[in-house]
């Protein structure tokens, strides 16, 4: 018979007219395919903003574009308000991560990658793996990791924050609670002493000659060196052992080796020295047959009675491999103990009696005497006064290992990937070789006006495929979440289920957290264990997930296809979390003796209340969120969403679309005002009322609060960073502006002093606490801070009520700032620093500093007692009114007489001691700002003020060229200054200054936009600090970079741009039916 391959050949002219016919109709049949909707134009600008049709919009969108050659520093967050957040970065991998209470220093960022497709055999991770495990952790030691390139010279130290650039691991150890002793053994190759880096100090020890020095050591993407040990007798002695014994329960030894030999027997590191008969214990290798060979094993010993002898690893896992890193931990404590190798437990037993110390020196390469000799390399040796938890051994292992090949060994990966955030949601667009393609659509609910669902701890992930090839394509679609920590979870059982009904996944629940992933409506859904970056089980997708393993956390699920050529595919991931509660130390699991307590920058002289609160709560106080309220289980949580996610949808959309379809407002504003709301969702917490919460905060609610700087300034509202920032608050959730309100109201101290913060790390207490307030060290505006966001909310929502319940405590806090100063005169006091210059503004300017009378204070109060003086005529207090009349008008003549220098007004003077500084101060006019905002008369005299604002174009905004500088010289030249730099500004007094230019003159309205376009731009576009908004611009330099703060919600000043734009003020604006707030709360509700 011949093979049908051969009778084509032989056809005749109607056979081969048939065949090519069919031919035609099948691809025209492919061709008409539906091809899958596009989330937006693949061909759309990279890193610019641009406006393009979106799906789901009926008008363009408006947005920044990102890819694997222009990344944003930081990716969107996943989550809402009070719920913790995940980042999603623009590599297709998890961030930073706070939804399992992980506050402070913040967990990650994870660089973990979460979506995979296999078709066939074959198997995509969807990510860009070279920014896999490149662990960095985001404490106040945070790295500047976000510059796009490199930065020369490095950023210098600024007061109290520390910018530099180090390795991950080294801050990852450095962090970890209870380090006795950190030897990173990368000294020069001249140094003869060993440096003890712990905070503890001491321990330090002495150097061998002819030691080898600068090896590459242990740790992946890292720099940093590592030594060698070459002959006989080499040993690194440390003899300053008191540090070490202060340890006596627990015992944890942490170091890297790799061995240049199999050794009979070698010791690494340890207390073991025969000459003086001081033996306490050590760790090194020796040679055993594993497998039918000769290999190194890892043994440990620890001396005396009951303490269990020599022990080590028997089997394959405890394989030390010559030319190979390998990571090793041994621990004693709670009457056992340990030895884990490369992050796996390979020996335990128990034991009784203390951790053995005593007057036997340290040493690493061999024995105190010289025994034993050790021969290769060795690496980051720590040392614990606790036992390290199965969760911090695995992580220490996984951020630092070599071991293993990496992902694109075993899986192919994307190509690039297009990613448009505008939050809630993220699009992402995969480019790779697969013959499906597969876009991204994340999301949690988010909708301006609805708190509730604003306010959902959870998240939809729509997973677009479409079949782009000629033939059926089958495969799986995979979703990993790499679950809580142990020490997020709770330290008791944890359970694993399946759910069922719409949501096929799996519920993962312990003690403090729990988490559901399940996919929508998909009954075949596969479940198992985490993948992780482990590319051997991505490998094998395509014959099943892992079984979860006992101490793993995690999840994935896995959704098969069959996709026709041409066809399409939604397949819908929830993702939900429950962990209630969070502590005010930062993180749930912190100890009395923790890390926190030693990296708080500063403690401020003002407060003794600190150190009481420390006594009564030394790791601060626990709290329950709010949305604990609303959603009683993860498993509740991804119901609601499972069932509403179509609605919630649309609703997101829709508010977005009143924004993007805005022509008044240019394309950069319609796009920043969106993305702008994702600083809620990295900084807000909301407290319900309950213990330690005083009586008088309301069940209704709450206590609500926002962070400063998640990651280099934990503290709860520090009053300034809520003056410029709680706007959106005020327009659109104004029950959590309330709350905020009553806070400060209910904190205040007797004499009339508005809180500086509600806890923190500023003034001593612990990070992210709601119950330890304190007056802080900025204590000259706070009273104008409270009074203004007093006025903006009362002006927002008229209502007699609530003025009558706050006016009081805005006399009290008056009357406190006139008194700050009393031997002065009344109109010298309001424009003047408290006596002695005490404390500090705002506006902290350490050079050229403040003293005696000031312009920017001045204005400021004057605005404050402006303020004060409409609220105390709408509440019936005439008395107090013409008393704040009667202070404007002396402390504007004060203000006139003394400050003005002809062309601008002075920076500051102080009679009594000669102290004065005429700088052109670039924002001398805020209380102007204020005031106009308020709809209130000017604070300034109107010719003098366009004078000024001239000044200030001509030096200030010629000097910077991305802003306005906040220091010049009169003659328009760069003022040399300290402190905040030569260059250095802040995005919000920008802002303000910017709108004040168009309160003041419409032609000024031009200048105005653009200079405010130019420090978006830099923000947004240069520096792609887009959902990792800064607080202050570099100052030594002028290149626009970030110098102080991560996720300022400062920045959510962009908020009243569009208001000052159309010509209003806060008295007028809102006397209007028609307006943008008004249409996006609108927008929100139509789409239900």
């Amino acid at each position: 018979m011949k093979s049908s391959s051969t009778s084509l050949t032989q056809s005749n002219p109607a056979q081969l007219l048939i065949c090519a016919v069919i031919f035609l109709l099948s691809a025209l049949s492919y061709s008409n395919q539906a091809p899958a909707a596009e989330l937006f134009p693949p061909t759309a600008p990279i890193n610019t903003w641009t406006q393009f049709k979106a799906d789901g919009y009926s008008k363009p969108a408006c947005g920044v574009v990102y890819d694997f050659a222009h990344p944003a520093t930081n990716g969107m967050p996943i989550g809402g308000m009070d719920t913790g957040c995940i980042d999603l970065e623009t590599s297709g991998l998890w961030g930073y991560c706070t939804i399992f209470n992980t506050h402070s220093p913040r967990r990650g960022p994870l660089n973990l990658p979460f979506l995979g497709l296999s078709v066939d055999d074959q198997v995509w991770v969807l990510c860009d793996p070279s920014q896999m495990k490149q662990y960095e952790r985001g404490a106040i030691h945070d790295v500047v990791r976000e510059r796009p390139g490199p930065l020369e010279p490095p950023l210098e130290e600024l007061d109290f924050y520390e910018y530099e650039i180090q390795d991950s691991y080294g801050h990852f150890v450095l962090e970890t609670p209870g380090l006795l002793a950190y030897y990173r053994l990368d000294e020069g190759a001249s140094a003869t002493t060993l440096n003890n880096i712990a905070p503890t100090g001491g321990a330090a020890g002495t150097y061998p000659e002819k030691l080898t020095r600068g090896v590459p050591g242990a740790i992946v993407h890292d720099t940093n060196p590592a030594i060698c040990f070459n002959e006989p007798g080499q040993v690194i002695q440390v003899k300053d052992i008191e540090p070490l014994n202060e340890t006596h329960d627990a015992l944890t030894v942490e170091f890297w080796l790799n061995p240049h030999q199999v050794a009979a027997h070698a010791m690494v590191l340890g207390r073991d020295s025969l000459s003086d008969g001081q033996r306490h214990w050590k760790a090194g290798i020796r040679a055993a047959t594993v497998e039918g060979q000769t290999k190194n094993v890892v043994f440990y010993e620890f001396f005396g009675e009951g303490r269990g002898g020599n022990r080590g690893a028997s089997g394959a896992e405890g394989v030390v491999e010559v030319g190979q890193w390998t990571h090793v931990v041994i621990t004693y404590g709670d009457g056992k103990r340990q030895l884990w190798v490369q992050g796996k437990l390979v020996d335990e037993s128990q034991v009784e009696g203390p951790v053995p110390i005593g007057d036997g020196m340290f040493s690493i390469g061999g024995r105190g005497d010289g025994g034993e000799s050790y021969r290769g390399g060795v690496d980051e040796v720590a040392l614990y006064n606790r036992i390290l938890t199965p969760d911090e051994i695995h992580e220490h292992y996984d951020i630092g290992s070599t071991q293993g090949k990496p992902l694109c060994s075993y899986v192919q990966t994307a190509q690039d990937i297009h990613y448009w955030g505008h939050y809630p949601v993220a699009d992402l667009q995969f480019d790779s070789s697969a013959p499906v393609q597969v876009r991204l659509r994340s999301w949690s609910p988010f909708i301006p006006g609805d708190t509730a669902a604003s306010m959902t701890p959870g998240a939809v992930f729509e997973v677009h495929l479409h079949n782009t090839s000629h033939r059926t394509q089958q495969g799986k679609i995979v979703f990993d979440f790499f679950g809580p920590l142990r020490r997020e979870a709770g330290f008791g059982p944890v359970s694993r289920t399946d759910t069922s009904g719409k949501l096929t996944g799996t519920h993962v629940a312990g003690e403090w957290s729990s988490f559901v992933l399940g996919a929508v409506n998909e009954p075949a859904a596969e479940t198992g264990g985490s993948l992780g970056a482990d590319g051997q089980a991505w490998a094998a997708v395509p014959e099943g997930l892992p079984e979860a393993a006992s101490d793993d956390l995690g999840s994935s699920v896995a959704v098969p296809f069959a996709l026709a050529a041409g066809e399409s595919k939604v397949v819908r991931y929830v993702l939900a979390w429950h962990s209630p509660q969070w502590l005010g130390a930062g993180y749930l699991s912190a100890k009395s003796d923790d890390f926190f307590t030693k990296w708080v920058p500063v403690v401020s002289d003002y407060d003794d209340e600190a150190q009481n609160y420390l006594k009564q709560a030394p790791v601060g106080n626990r709290f329950t969120h709010m949305y604990a309220r609303h959603y009683s289980s993860a498993l509740a949580t991804a119901e609601h969403l499972a069932s509403n996610h179509k609605t919630l949808l649309r609703r997101i959309l829709s508010w977005q679309q009143a924004i993007y379809g805005d022509e008044a407002l240019p394309v950069w504003l319609r796009e920043s005002l969106v993305n702008n709301f994702y600083l809620l969702a990295e900084d807000a917490l909301w407290a319900q009322a309950d213990d330690p919460l005083p009586d008088w905060v309301r069940n209704e609610d709450g206590l609500f609060g926002l962070i400063e700087d998640p990651r280099s300034c934990p503290q709860i509202e520090c009053i300034p960073c809520s003056f410029y920032g709680n706007w959106p608050l005020v327009w659109f959730f104004p029950e959590t502006a309330l709350s905020t309100l009553r806070g400060y109201k209910g904190y205040m101290f007797p004499d009339g002093a508005v809180p500086w913060c509600f806890g923190g790390i500023t003034c001593g207490t612990p990070a992210i606490d709601f119950a330890m307030p304190t007056r802080g060290y900025q204590i000259v505006l706070n009273g104008s801070c409270y009074t203004d966001m007093v006025s903006r909310y009362w002006l927002r929502t008229r209502d007699q009520k609530f003025l009558e319940e706050f006016f009081p405590s805005v006399k009290k806090s008056i009357e406190y700032m006139v008194n700050l100063r009393p031997e002065y005169s009344i109109g010298d006091r309001i424009i003047s620093m408290p006596t002695g210059n005490a404390g500090t503004q705002w506006f902290e300017a350490p050079d050229p500093d403040w003293a005696g009378m000031v312009t920017h204070i001045g204005g400021i109060h004057l605005a404050q007692l402006g303020q004060a003086q409409r609220m105390a005529a709408a509440a019936g207090d005439a008395k107090f009114a013409q008393q704040c009349r009667d202070w404007i008008a002396a402390g504007s003549a004060s203000l006139e007489e003394n400050m003005w220098r002809g062309e601008y007004y002075g920076n500051f003077l102080e009679p009594e001691t000669g102290k004065r500084n005429d700088l052109v101060f670039g924002y001398q006019l805020d209380g102007e700002w204020m005031a106009r905002l308020h709809g209130l008369p000017g604070v300034f005299r109107a010719d003098r003020l366009s004078t000024t604002l001239a000044t200030i174009q001509r030096c200030n905004a010629r000097v910077s060229e991305t802003g306005i500088a906040n220091y010049c010289n009169p003659d328009g030249t760069p003022a040399q200054v300290g402190g905040y730099g030569t260059y250095g500004y802040f995005p919000p007094e920008l802002l303000m200054l910017s709108m004040l230019y168009m309160y003041d003159a419409e032609e000024n309205r031009e200048f105005a936009l653009e200079k405010s376009r130019q420090c978006w731009e830099n923000m947004v576009l240069k520096w792609r600090y887009t959902w990792n908004l800064i607080n202050m611009v570099r100052g030594d330099q002028d290149t626009g970079e970030r110098q102080i703060g991560f996720d300022y919600y400062q920045d959510m000043m962009l908020w009243v741009l569009p208001i000052v734009m159309e010509g209003e003020n806060l008295d007028t604006y809102f006397n209007k039916r028609e307006n943008l707030i008004e249409r996006v709360l609108e927008a929100g509700r139509a789409a239900r």
